[in-house]
């Protein structure tokens, strides 16, 4: 399979997820700056599609991560938004990676470099 037909196929899978397609629109609508859902959820819908089960069986969440340097607490702000756009049968978990080295060693105990260099 050549890759041109591997992203086919994955964004097809993609857009029979209603939900999925439900939570881009509402990032698009708020302009959440350079915003990815991230690939856990995705990867769990595209093993389901492979083995039949519904898409999002044990899919635990949504991740999805922006990088804005220019707000500080817009996480929480994102969070309330797309909560109040829309009920998933999921969390959605919305992180800004922006400031990501400050916070990775103290959850996963190693240090990472900053994306941006000062």
């Amino acid at each position: 399979m050549t890759t041109d037909m591997q992203s086919a196929e994955l964004i097809n899978t993609v857009q029979q997820v209603p939900e999925l397609m439900q939570l881009l629109q509402v990032l698009r609508d708020l302009k959440v700056p350079n915003h990815n859902l991230a690939g856990g959820a995705v990867t769990q819908c595209v093993w389901n599609t492979q083995l039949g089960y519904s898409p999002l069986y044990q899919v635990k969440d949504f991740d999805v991560v922006y990088f804005d340097l220019e707000q500080k607490f817009a996480e929480k702000m994102y969070q309330s938004m797309i909560n109040s756009r829309h009920s998933f049968s999921v969390p959605v978990d919305i992180n800004k990676q922006a400031n990501g080295h400050q916070w990775y060693g103290n959850k996963f105990g190693n240090e990472i470099e900053s994306l941006i260099k000062s």
